[in-house]
């Protein structure tokens, strides 16, 4: 009797992107929720201004200030304090336990993923 083999690659691979879609929007918002704990708050113009902007065709999101100031605020350079304040990274460290919850739970029952061990 001959055997079927059957090419679920397509169908795989559709999922995996709709996931990894759906996990560059968390992890976006993610980051963005340590926002108030570590952006530099004199108006609140920077935290209001902290958004993201998701690549899908990258897989790629950018967490940003839009302020003309934020990187003057991260590299030190502003008049204030002339210290650096990368408050950015550390909303994204700050995050990072829950983007490995984001990763995990879009991804932990896809057949053939492994999550990277570092990032």
């Amino acid at each position: 009797m001959p055997a079927k083999i059957q090419d679920n690659s397509a169908a795989w691979f559709r999922e995996f992107d709709r996931r990894c879609n759906q996990a560059l929007h968390d992890i976006g918002d993610a980051i963005l929720e340590q926002g108030p704990a570590f952006t530099p708050v004199k108006t609140g113009a920077t935290l209001a201004s902290e958004d993201k902007i998701v690549h899908p065709e990258e897989k790629s999101v950018e967490v940003g200030a839009q302020t003309d100031y934020a990187p003057a605020i991260m590299t030190g350079t502003n008049r204030r304090s002339g210290e650096p304040n990368p408050f950015l990274v550390k909303m994204l460290l700050a995050a990072k336990p829950k983007i490995r919850h984001v990763l995990d739970e879009r991804f932990g029952d896809l057949k053939g993923y492994r999550p990277p061990t570092e990032f």
